[in-house]
């Protein structure tokens, strides 16, 4: 399978005589094609209702809130990707390789892994950092506009955060000097992930269902604390920044991964076979003057 890609990629590389339009239009497609397939595909779970026992929370986003960040899926995708893989160019291309021998699959694996292991350290440190009460009201308020998570709520930043945001999703790429064919892939792996995390699932055959982000995530935006890693939760847990989280999940408040509401007591027939009429309280007597 990686042999294809690395393939394919050749082919496209070939497309492109210069090395900077196929480095924006990459970047792009792999940005915009896997975050607006990820968020359709679970934006259409909303329509089968009986995918509604893997949803964390029975309550929605506001309508309003909603369709402004289904639009932002779009600009971020038509105007803000561009730009952002354009001004990249000439600060990465000293680190990253477009061109020459596609890496082998075990070094392909390995830059990922740090990738990922990089990104979930800076990432915790900055997320926590956007909660001081300095300094959140005026960035990472915007973000936590949700409660309730929705897919389209993923890239729903305010711009200082955007920014912010770069440094721990290129760090890994640049220190492991990764090829431009794994800096794609990578690309695809994190856009995926944070569109999981805020899907407002807690689907048991996600590829993230091991460290369960989505629970996690769910929790940091309906409590508004805790739970700042993205990955995996070990930052988490060495500073107890999940106390809480474990604590809540520990009393069974939401019904994950596809564990069933509890069922309601069904009223026993009558003896021709029809349910009874529900009774009402009757009124309250008057009180008795004094």
């Amino acid at each position: 399978m990686l042999a294809a890609y690395h393939a394919l990629y050749g082919a496209a590389r070939a497309l492109f005589e210069s090395e900077r339009n196929f480095w924006v239009v990459a970047i792009s497609l792999a940005h915009g094609v896997t975050l607006l397939s990820t968020s359709a595909c679970f934006l259409a779970l909303d329509r089968f209702p009986s995918m509604d026992k893997y949803r964390l929370q029975d309550k929605r986003a506001p309508e309003a809130l909603f369709r402004q960040a289904f639009r932002g899926l779009f600009f971020n995708s038509a105007v803000t990707y561009p730009v952002f893989a354009l001004l990249l160019y000439p600060i990465a291309k000293g680190f990253v390789a477009v061109s020459g021998a596609a890496p082998s699959a075990s070094e392909t694996a390995a830059h990922l892994l740090g990738c990922i292991l990089v990104e979930d350290c800076l990432f915790y440190w900055i997320h926590r950092t956007l909660h001081h009460k300095s300094i959140y009201k005026y960035v990472h308020k915007t973000h936590h506009e949700f409660k309730q998570n929705v897919a389209p709520a993923a890239e729903h930043f305010h711009p200082a955060e955007d920014v912010m945001n770069v440094i721990p999703f290129l760090a890994g790429p640049l220190l492991f000097n990764v090829h431009f064919a794994t800096l794609l892939l990578w690309v695809v792996v994190r856009v995926h992930e944070i569109v999981d995390a805020h899907s407002g699932y807690g689907l048991p055959w996600s590829p993230w269902s091991y460290t369960r982000p989505s629970e996690r995530h769910e929790f940091h935006h309906s409590h508004n604390q805790g739970c700042y890693g993205s990955f995996f939760p070990f930052w988490d847990w060495a500073f107890s920044t999940d106390a809480q989280f474990r604590a809540f999940m520990a009393k069974g408040a939401w019904r994950t991964r596809g564990a069933a509401a509890p069922a309601k007591a069904r009223p026993t027939p009558n003896k021709d076979g029809s349910l009874p009429t529900p009774r009402r309280n009757p009124p309250r007597a008057a009180k008795k003057a004094q």
